[in-house]
């Protein structure tokens, strides 16, 4: 009895518990981060013949059902390998 009243307890206490709320983004609202900006631009790796440049752009992404935008980091990659792309 005493095991089931405990159970009970921590059940409800959980329940009412809040960790984190967060605010979710509005239809047609507008959404930054700022943490995305230090990502953004181009990376040149270069090892003999071998190149490898990466693109990373900010642009923004709309979900399905209400058209809620959300910022993604875009990648664009080209590998070259002895003037040849790969």
């Amino acid at each position: 009895m005493k095991n089931i009243i405990l159970i009970l307890f921590a059940v409800v206490v959980s329940s009412r518990s809040i960790a984190q709320t967060r605010a979710l983004p509005q239809p047609n609202g507008n959404i930054t981060n700022p943490n995305l900006d230090k990502f953004v631009g181009t990376w040149v790796w270069v090892s003999g013949t071998d190149t490898l440049k990466i693109v990373l752009k900010k642009r923004i992404f709309f979900c399905h059902s209400p058209k809620i935008p959300g910022l993604i980091l875009l990648l664009v990659f080209t590998y070259l390998n002895k003037g040849i792309i790969l």
